[in-house]
């Protein structure tokens, strides 16, 4: 009785394992999953990081070719006094990001006071 009895259980942990994976049904997420804490980078960062390297660089090359215009006299802006330069920049990359966004742009927008 006991030879039958190990048969039995060796045959049905047999078919368990061989038979189990085909039968599987895959999980399935009820809310969609987004896990941008693990990387940040990857969801938006990147982009951002992007767009300020080409306008760091258009406006170095502007003041380049302006300095080449004048005849070399002096030095480009982003040599001689590179806070300001810098500085004018970024408010100009942060003006343009407010601009384009939907959601904060009525700051450009004159302010008026809604009074019933």
């Amino acid at each position: 009785m006991k030879e039958i009895n190990k048969k039995i259980v060796v045959l049905f942990l047999i078919f368990t394992f061989v038979f189990s994976p085909a039968l599987a049904v895959p999980a399935q997420a009820f809310w969609p999953v987004i896990d941008v804490g693990n990387n940040p980078k990857e969801y938006g960062l990147d982009a951002i990081g992007f767009m300020l390297a080409n306008i760091v660089i258009g406006r170095v090359a502007a003041s380049t070719v302006n300095w080449i215009n004048s005849g070399f006299k002096g030095s480009p802006a982003f040599m001689t006094n590179p806070e300001a330069f810098f500085g004018n920049m970024g408010d100009k990359i942060a003006g343009q990001f407010i601009y384009g966004s939907q959601n904060i742009n009525f700051i450009c927008g004159p302010l008026q006071a809604k009074i019933k």
